[in-house]
């Protein structure tokens, strides 16, 4: 890779975040969020034949995540913000009694959860910030894709901040898109975790999707709900769907959702998840984490109490409707040889 203080001197990238001079635990923390990344990044890029490709952490203690095209460079980045509340938000203390949600299900799921628990090379916590890196990268790098398949040459640069100045059906239709990618990869994810195991049955296999899809709709949340550090204070924004840069937080968690079932089921046809099972084992699971990490305030309950799901469905609809007729994203489909309804 290009050294990043050449892309610097040439300003292709700007404010790069410096941790070589903090504590070894800052060290490590930062070292390992930069490695995971690059080495995802590496991995696609061969696969997909896309060039010049670099990932750099930024100044900014906001949590943001973003993709670039500039100059002919594709660029993804975090925020130092973005590394340091992930792995807070992750901690191992959240997530001491996420193996009661098995109890809430079936015995042979409930076991599967315990199994997972009992084994000493696996940890919840560790395992779900990586569903979570998965994700964010996941998400990122289908608009690097989105990028280099439209036929207009310009720069280009998406953020996950809320820019409410700004509405664009194509780009809610691009973020539609990377969510379902960004989940995609949670889920290959979940199954490499799976074949890693010592012992495996189905059920242990659903307990790491439902698990892996739970960090997304538990980031979402947080995001909704701006959280990201359990001092803070609520804030709700009133649902929309055709304004600012991104759908909705609950429109993105119902898509998220509606096609991790479908790719699951698709992958592991054997495992025939239901769509209510998917809702209401990942929203247990996200439930018991919120439930430790904001002791003092209901999120899970309040984000049940203010959902729209029928303006939710029709907005999502609508997205889908105008994703399969968009160019880019027809390409990259036919691209992955995905068979889709226009």
């Amino acid at each position: 890779m290009t050294d990043k203080k050449l892309l610097l001197k040439h300003g292709i990238i700007a404010d790069i975040f410096d941790y070589e001079f903090l504590d070894d635990e800052l060290i490590h923390t930062y070292s390992f969020f930069e490695s995971r990344f690059e080495e995802l990044f590496k991995s696609r890029a061969e696969i997909f034949k896309i060039n010049d490709c670099h990932f750099y952490i930024k100044n900014g203690f906001g949590f943001n995540a973003f993709a670039k095209r500039i100059k002919g460079y594709n660029l993804i980045g975090v925020t130092n913000g973005y590394i340091i509340h992930t792995s807070k938000i992750f901690h191992e203390n959240y997530f001491k009694y996420i193996f009661l949600a098995g109890l809430k299900a079936e015995k042979n799921l409930s076991d599967a959860f315990v199994y997972l628990e009992e084994d000493i090379n696996f940890q919840f916590s560790s395992y779900m910030m990586n569903c979570s890196i998965e994700f964010t990268f996941g998400h990122e790098f289908q608009h690097i894709l989105q990028f280099n398949s439209t036929k207009i040459s310009a720069n280009y640069e998406f953020s996950e901040n809320l820019d409410e100045s700004e509405f664009s059906m194509q780009k809610h239709a691009w973020e539609f898109d990377a969510d379902r990618f960004g989940s995609f990869d949670v889920l290959k994810y979940a199954f490499k975790v799976y074949r890693n195991l010592d012992y495996k049955n189905l059920e242990i296999l659903r307990c790491l999707i439902y698990s892996g899809i739970s960090s997304i709709i538990t980031m979402r949340m947080l995001f909704y709900f701006s959280i990201l550090d359990p001092n803070q204070q609520i804030k709700v924004q009133n649902f929309y769907t055709k304004e600012f840069s991104h759908p909705h937080p609950f429109l993105r968690i119902f898509n998220i959702i509606e096609f991790s079932i479908d790719s699951a089921n698709d992958l592991f046809p054997e495992l025939k998840i239901e769509a209510q099972d998917m809702l209401n084992n990942t929203l247990i699971i996200s439930g018991i984490f919120l439930e430790s990490f904001l002791p003092n305030q209901n999120l899970l309950m309040f984000f049940l109490k203010i959902l729209d799901i029928e303006s939710i469905n029709l907005y999502n609809n609508d997205l889908y409707e105008y994703a399969v007729k968009d160019e880019v994203i027809k390409k990259l489909l036919k691209t992955r040889r995905i068979n889709f309804e226009e």
